[in-house]
């Protein structure tokens, strides 16, 4: 009788010490609720303004082109931070991978950060159509999608 409660003490010990240390590693585990862990830093020092368009062209193409590229030389003018004008193709082979990562189909301005990872944040500036013709809007556009854009990394 004696060994079978100092067996059933044992087992009860054990389970005990099994509880106390499960309980003590899953507190190691859960997050700290008062002090969550930082965001991941997304270096902004640089921010590309992609216009993508097709091989063939119309005026009006080549007008949101050049009001995409004077949108850019003017926003850097009047903010501290870089950014950079690329016009890409999306026609060439070689430019496929932009195609696929931004799902394009057609003329349109993406602001990115240069980045090998496709997780990486970016937006696309659908409505520069409703400003083909009103290059102040259309400009005022991209400036307040920069803001926008930019923003976002200072709120995470």
């Amino acid at each position: 009788m004696i060994s079978i409660l100092t067996s059933q003490i044992k087992i009860v010990g054990a389970l005990v010490i099994m509880f106390t240390l499960v309980n003590c590693n899953r507190q190691e585990q859960m997050p700290d609720r008062e002090h969550p862990p930082e965001p991941p830093h997304i270096d902004t020092e640089l921010i590309v303004v992609y216009y993508f368009h097709a091989t063939d062209r119309c005026e009006t193409c080549l007008a949101m082109e050049e009001f995409t590229r004077t949108a850019v030389e003017t926003y850097v003018t009047t903010n501290d931070i870089d950014v950079e004008f690329q016009s890409i193709n999306i026609d060439l082979k070689a430019n496929q991978p932009f195609v696929e990562l931004y799902g394009l189909y057609g003329s349109t301005v993406v602001l990115a950060i240069p980045s090998v990872e496709a997780d990486s944040p970016w937006v696309n500036c659908e409505s520069i159509w409703d400003y083909y013709d009103d290059k102040e809007g259309f400009t005022a556009y991209i400036h307040s999608s920069l803001d926008r854009y930019v923003q976002s990394f200072s709120s995470t």
